[in-house]
């Protein structure tokens, strides 16, 4: 797996230019996916091989997730707000 700029992939999906509605929908397909998906994880002992990290256990990866909602809801304000 290669690592990704997580800027450089804002700019080509067009964050900046998507739609209220369409922020919305992606975000709560997002929030809904991971929901489903990592109890499963977790009781699974899944672990994922990250490309500078190493090994990262899924209970890792949810708390990670968990940080980056902060950022995420950011991007829909600005995409709200027009910043």
């Amino acid at each position: 797996m290669l690592p990704s700029d997580p800027d450089l992939l804002a700019q080509v999906r067009g964050y900046n230019q998507m739609s209220v509605g369409a922020a919305l929908w992606s975000a709560e397909e997002a929030a809904n996916s991971w929901v489903e998906a990592v109890p499963e994880a977790i009781r699974n002992n899944v672990v994922l091989r990250h490309p500078t990290r190493g090994e990262v256990g899924a209970r890792d990866i949810a708390r990670d997730n968990a940080h980056e909602v902060r950022h995420h809801a950011w991007d829909i304000e600005r995409s709200i707000h027009g910043w």
